[in-house]
């Protein structure tokens, strides 16, 4: 495996703060949206004058994010998994309700797809950790959501806030463990859902009606965690330091890292085994990547799982 030959891009990193990020990032009409480090607001860079907005949320993490107009206006709809690892209680996990969160990035305004009452929040298990759009004419008709932090299901939700189906992976041939990630994907006119299913170390494609179509297994593929779609291959972070590239006609190959889990603290540093803190980076490979989006040139963006959280881009 290898580094990048250039150093990446680095577009946003706060090395002073104590926050564990753990963001999602998408890229829409040349802005970069990702989480704030401290999980409560929605950060977007404009990638020609590098302004900054920031949107204040009812969340514990933006752990994933997708975009698209809803009501007529651009709306980020934002996985919650209701834990954050937060400084001041040496990283212990804060808990509350998961959840889809659905912001007006007009206005501001926000609600969650899902109220109080469903099912989906029954026990507390409502972990979302990644959420994909299904479109028509460019509006929003469906939403995919990955219940990887809780029951480990998949399900597609209508925009009013029903269930319209659950899938477990069962069909084929494993049920999910972990399904991390999760991409709504359109090839040559056909729409496919693939899912990081990072417990069982594969990537799981699925039919719009949630029929089972393959699997893909690679020694490469060991720890997905966030899919981003290209003209013609799907990139993959893998968490424990790497990128890879999926492509259409099966090839694996690694784009940028290599692994560095394993180490006392990782992905941070820790003294004694147990205080925390910011490592120092490599200019030239991420450390723990987790979310990623591509824009339609396939230049791949992708943010860190770490204090202090790092968004950058492959040169």
């Amino acid at each position: 495996m290898k580094n990048t030959a250039e150093p990446l891009q680095i577009i946003h990193t706060d090395p002073s703060s104590e926050e564990w990020a753990h963001p999602g990032i998408e890229y829409y009409d040349n802005v970069i949206y990702f989480g704030h480090p401290n999980g409560k607001a929605l950060v977007a860079i404009d990638l020609t004058s590098l302004k900054e907005r920031s949107w204040s949320l009812p969340s514990t993490e933006i752990h994933d994010i997708a975009l698209g107009t809803y009501d007529d206006q651009l709306t980020a709809w934002v996985a919650d998994p209701g834990l954050k690892a937060r400084p001041l209680s040496g990283y212990e996990y804060d808990t509350r309700i998961g959840g889809v969160v659905v912001v007006d990035l007009a206005s501001g305004q926000s609600h969650r797809l899902v109220n109080t009452g469903s099912s989906l929040l029954d026990l507390g298990r409502w972990r979302p950790t990644s959420v994909g759009l299904e479109t028509r004419d460019q509006k929003v008709t469906a939403v995919w959501v990955a219940d990887g932090y809780g029951d480990g299901l998949v399900h597609r939700i209508s925009i009013d806030g029903k269930v319209l189906l659950t899938l477990d992976g069962a069909d084929s041939g494993r049920a999910f463990d972990c399904p991390h990630g999760l991409l709504v994907r359109t090839v040559e006119g056909e729409c496919e859902i693939i899912i990081a299913d990072r417990g069982n170390h594969r990537l799981v494609h699925i039919t719009l009606d949630g029929n089972f179509v393959r699997e893909t297994t690679h020694p490469l593929i060991r720890d997905p965690s966030g899919l981003a779609s290209t003209t013609d291959s799907v990139v993959v972070t893998e968490l424990s330091g790497y990128l890879i590239e999926v492509t259409d006609d099966g090839d694996v190959r690694v784009i940028a890292g290599h692994p560095t889990s394993g180490q006392s603290g990782w992905p941070n540093i820790a003294d004694a085994g147990r205080v925390l803190a910011r490592p120092q980076l490599s200019d030239f490979a991420p450390r723990s990547p987790h979310g990623v989006s591509a824009d339609p040139s396939g230049k791949v963006y992708f943010s860190e799982w770490i204090i202090g959280g790092r968004i950058a881009a492959l040169p």
